[in-house]
């Protein structure tokens, strides 16, 4: 965004990107400045259509890695079927025809994963609850037969004492304040309270639950994604798993559970994905090979 003038009485030129529209800025008393913005259907560059400064009719496979704003929308054609991933939403269609317009919900980059799996890679450093997200919490406070778990947003989640593998009413967790737990968010309704659980819908656990011992590390959110790719040979966590071994559970909420053999290596984990974070992915080598040489004699 780009305002090449301040003058409230006077009219400014207003860009995104190429396009430039007229922006009219008007004083109301001591309420401060007051937007105006001139509507009309336009055309970008690209022909594009756009109407203001909202782009429509956009194509997924073309704006991948791009950076596209709130507001943009993207036009699904005929037999294409993708699954939509955070930062992005369907338009509501009306009765019997299929969603065909994807709404961005939060600027960013749009990425994709395989098969067909888009959404928007925004580098946040606070987290955003998502509906059906894995997260890592601390319980924080016991009430009755649910605990309070901290995830590092200010809203309050609980989780039941109910919600693990194998849990009955005699028989179930008794979780300490402190304990460390990966769980998933619970699809409810948008009034109700937040809410995660141990278990699948079939009540098996799948490597969530309590997480015994281990160390806990706070990483901004954008950094998970690159966390969570060590399947992938020659990404990131590939070459610090080839390094030292290790256990990893990394939750949405940019809350990781880091367990090794040595609290000393455990550590310098913690700080290397906390470096990481804050550094382009060109200089990625760098840190494994200073980390790799901090750790030899250790491992």
């Amino acid at each position: 965004m780009l305002l090449w003038s301040l003058n409230p009485k006077s009219s400014i030129p207003y860009a995104r990107g190429n396009l430039f529209e007229e922006v009219k800025l008007k004083t109301k008393g001591l309420k401060g400045v007051r937007y105006f913005l001139k509507k009309e259907l336009i055309r970008s560059e690209d022909g594009r259509a756009m109407t203001g400064l909202k782009r429509i009719g956009l194509k997924l496979e073309e704006q991948i890695g791009k950076l596209l704003l709130p507001g943009d929308e993207f036009h699904l054609g005929d037999g294409e079927n993708v699954t939509i991933g955070p930062g992005l939403k369907y338009l509501p269609a009306k009765a019997g025809l299929r969603n065909e317009t994807v709404l961005v919900a939060k600027g960013g980059i749009l990425a994709k994963r395989k098969p067909n799996v888009y959404f928007m890679d925004v580098r946040l450093r606070t987290y955003s609850t998502y509906k059906k997200d894995d997260v890592v919490g601390i319980i924080k406070q016991k009430k009755g037969d649910q605990y309070v778990v901290d995830i590092g947003t200010r809203d309050r989640v609980t989780l039941s004492k109910m919600a693990f593998e194998g849990a009955t009413k005699k028989y179930r967790p008794d979780l300490k304040i402190g304990d460390c737990v990966f769980g998933k968010f619970l699809d409810l309704p948008p009034d109700y309270p937040l809410e995660i659980t141990c278990v699948n819908s079939q009540g098996k656990a799948v490597g969530q639950g309590n997480l015994s011992e281990g160390f806990i590390a706070k990483v901004p959110v954008h950094m998970v994604n690159t966390l969570r790719s060590s399947a992938t040979k020659g990404t990131f966590m590939a070459k610090v798993g080839a390094i030292v071994p290790l256990e990893l559970v990394v939750g949405s909420n940019g809350y990781v559970w880091i367990k090794s053999k040595k609290v000393l290596t455990t550590i310098l984990l913690s700080q290397l994905f906390q470096a990481a974070s804050v550094q382009p992915p060109e200089n990625y080598n760098q840190l494994i090979r200073s980390f790799r040489e901090s750790v030899t004699g250790w491992v």
